[in-house]
């Protein structure tokens, strides 16, 4: 496999395994992890700014002002009960009392409030749970139990345990509780960094469900019961009349805050006593009452202010669920978070391996990440969906510092250390013709006379999968570094390393007349020193390999070819291409140097060949006359030509005969290939108008 490939596979790798370890940590659901999420999707809400909330939704507050004018906190029950009736009395639908009172004052105060409160059937009183031992009135008990969620729905299985479980309740006096019409709880359960993010709409005490005070006066507001459904993993549902909730499995309801503390309108409880508050401004709303006054109130974190007061938290979850203004965290939002984690290393990886320049790579990552920022900010924006800021950007991250790492700790250094030793591998002729025409690195090439040499080894895969990386890595040095130096020193040019192949040049860029004959010659010294560098490797536990080469003359495009910001000096051309056919037919014939015709003719006499075929190649519309270069002259070169003369006047025979004798006598590879190549031809005779010629299988 090529360096490209190699490192396009390895980021592949790097993608993959970020993106599947990114995806196990969104599932594994650690504390650290989340609550880093949620303090993005804080800070989205934030840059989001503040949005008008339903206008049905008003707060009265006991605030600075109003303990001013009226007096400090607690009021007595008096000064309530004339607030609740100026509520009333403005117009409010509902209102929603955010306090309990749970110790009695005078009975002249008390009864004032019951008063006020009978008015209207429409008054939710409050109360919350609590963990510390409490002992309400037997009658208030009683009334809580009659405002539990009356309409649930229990599946097969049915548990309800991830809903809030609370062992005390602090309730109403026995004479207040029985004027409410319904009661609901204020409890707030904060996230575990003391944040609050959404609100709980129901809470179970001593078996049973009861709802929220927003739940319950949202209920009240539209004349509309609350249902659920409980599955065996929680709160599968929950609605009221025909508006579905998407609250979690233990019954929260994510909060959309529509800015900090204020945004929901809050109406001073001193101006309704005092008769200053607008005509109309509380007309058919639902009304919390709380108290806000700075020291005294229930002020919580949330995420666009740090002192939010609590009773704006039960307005917010109230508006939201009017105007089913809610975070969406389904399924569409949890395939949008999955296709995030996943294509975003995807892409990452792409820009990485297609680049070579860690800027770019850097650029791409800041590009991507944009990108995802800017479109998980639109959709929240426009479409509430909440998706995750931390673990998409998380799978990203990890794919480009793996990468980088990977490219900047192993692939630069490995660059650095070939640039250093590419002197090793290239001619020194062609140094100093450089040196000599600097012209010559532009880009572009000539047309020229050469000769090719492609040398391949035998079964290189399975020695690679037996070594091992570093066992392959030290085998192929030392081969490549020997036959190397065979190359340069018969004055060739080494043009290109393929793995374990080996292509050189002879007669470029400098003119070598004999370059067929130097060619043949290296041919032959490669071989010789292979023998040598095999009784190496068995001495050092290396296993012994085997090569083949073929030779052939001809003209190409030599030089500088490539693109304008990577070059390569190489030859394209036939003459190559048919010298990768002959290395790739020693194969078939079992013989180590193959050359074409144009090498043997100009070679001259100083080597010795045998005619072997005469084939029809991949690649090629001519026959080609193939040779095979021999260290010596044969000594059965008669008799091989006499029976290749019988095999090509159709004497499959006397062919098959002769060739057999040979093959038993010489073991020559060539005459086995002949005497199984006349059986065939006895089985199955070639057609009339054969002509010698054989088209070898494959390469």
């Amino acid at each position: 496999m090529d360096l490209f490939r190699r490192k396009f596979l390895l980021y592949l790798i790097l993608a993959v395994a970020s993106a599947l370890a990114t995806f196990l940590l969104y599932r594994s659901a650690i504390p650290f992890l989340t609550e880093t999420d949620l303090i993005l999707k804080d800070t989205r809400l934030r840059l989001r700014g503040a949005q008008p909330p339903d206008p049905r939704v008003a707060i009265v507050a006991v605030d600075n002002r109003s303990v001013k004018d009226l007096g400090r906190w607690p009021w007595p029950r008096a000064r309530i009960s004339e607030l609740v009736t100026a509520i009333i009395s403005a117009g409010a639908r509902v209102v929603a009392l955010d306090m309990v009172f749970s110790e009695p004052q005078t009975p002249q105060d008390d009864q004032l409030l019951v008063r006020s409160m009978s008015a209207s059937d429409r008054v939710i009183a409050g109360y919350f749970f609590r963990v510390e031992q409490t002992e309400p009135a037997p009658r208030s008990l009683e009334l809580l139990s009659l405002s539990r969620i009356k309409m649930v729905r229990l599946e097969p299985g049915a548990d309800a345990g991830t809903i809030p479980d609370f062992p005390f309740v602090e309730l109403n006096t026995g004479l207040i509780a029985r004027e409410g019409q319904a009661l609901g709880f204020f409890n707030q359960l904060p996230d575990r960094d003391g944040v609050v993010r959404s609100t709980p709409l129901l809470c179970r005490f001593k078996g049973e469900m009861f709802p929220s005070l927003a739940l319950m006066s949202v209920s009240a507001y539209l004349n509309a019961p609350v249902a659920a459904t409980i599955a065996p993993f929680g709160l599968r549902s929950l609605s009221i009349g025909g508006i579905t909730l998407p609250a979690a499995e233990d019954g929260r309801l994510s909060l959309c805050f529509y800015g900090p503390g204020g945004t929901v309108p809050i109406y001073s409880a001193s101006d309704l006593v005092l008769n200053k508050l607008p005509r109309g401004a509380l007309h058919d709303r639902l009304v919390f009452l709380g108290v806000t006054e700075t020291g005294i109130s229930d002020l919580r974190i949330t995420p666009f202010d740090p002192s939010f007061p609590g009773v704006e938290i039960l307005a917010t979850a109230a508006s939201n669920i009017l105007e089913q203004r809610f975070l969406i965290h389904d399924s569409r939002t949890y395939g949008i978070e999955m296709a995030a984690i996943f294509l975003l290393p995807f892409l990452q990886f792409l820009a990485i391996a297609l680049s070579r320049r860690a800027l770019f790579a850097l650029a791409a990552f800041v590009l991507a990440e944009g990108l995802f920022l800017g479109g998980n900010f639109l959709m929240f924006s426009l479409f509430r969906f909440d998706i995750s800021l931390f673990f998409p950007t998380l799978a990203l991250g990890m794919t480009y510092v793996c990468s980088e790492s990977y490219r900047s700790l192993i692939l630069d250094r490995q660059a650095r250390y070939l640039k250093k030793a590419f002197s090793s591998y290239v001619s020194a002729d062609l140094v100093r013709e450089l040196v000599k025409r600097p012209e010559m690195l532009k880009l572009g090439g000539v047309s020229r006379e050469v000769t090719v040499i492609i040398s391949d080894m035998r079964k290189f895969s399975t020695i690679s999968e037996k070594l091992g990386p570093e066992g392959v890595v030290s085998l192929l040095s030392r081969y490549l570094s020997a036959m190397t130096e065979i190359v340069m020193e018969e004055h060739g040019t080494l043009i290109q390393y393929v793995g374990d192949e080996i292509v050189a040049l002879f007669n470029a860029p400098l003119d070598t007349p004999d370059h067929a004959s130097r060619a043949c010659r290296c041919a032959v010294r490669m071989t010789e020193r292979l023998q040598t560098l095999n009784a190496e490797f068995l001495a050092s536990g290396l296993p012994e390999i085997d090569i083949g080469i073929g030779i052939n003359s001809g003209v190409v495009i030599v030089g500088n070819i490539g693109a304008e910001r990577r070059f390569q000096y190489t030859a394209v051309g036939d003459a190559v291409n048919l010298a990768s056919r002959l290395e790739g037919l020693n194969k078939y014939f079992g013989t180590r140097i193959l050359a074409s015709a144009a090498t043997v003719k100009a070679s001259g006499s100083s080597h010795f060949f045998r005619e072997i075929d005469r084939v029809r190649v991949k690649g090629r519309k001519g026959v080609t006359t193939v040779y095979e270069l021999l260290e010596q002259p044969l000594v059965y070169a008669d008799e091989f030509g006499s029976a290749m003369t019988m095999y090509r006047n159709r004497m499959f025979s006397e062919a098959r005969e002769a060739f057999s004798e040979l093959a038993e006598r010489s073991g020559d590879p060539v005459a086995f290939v002949y005497t199984a190549r006349c059986d065939d031809y006895l089985a199955s005779p070639p057609s009339g108008d054969w002509d010698g010629v054989y088209v070898p299988p494959g390469k």
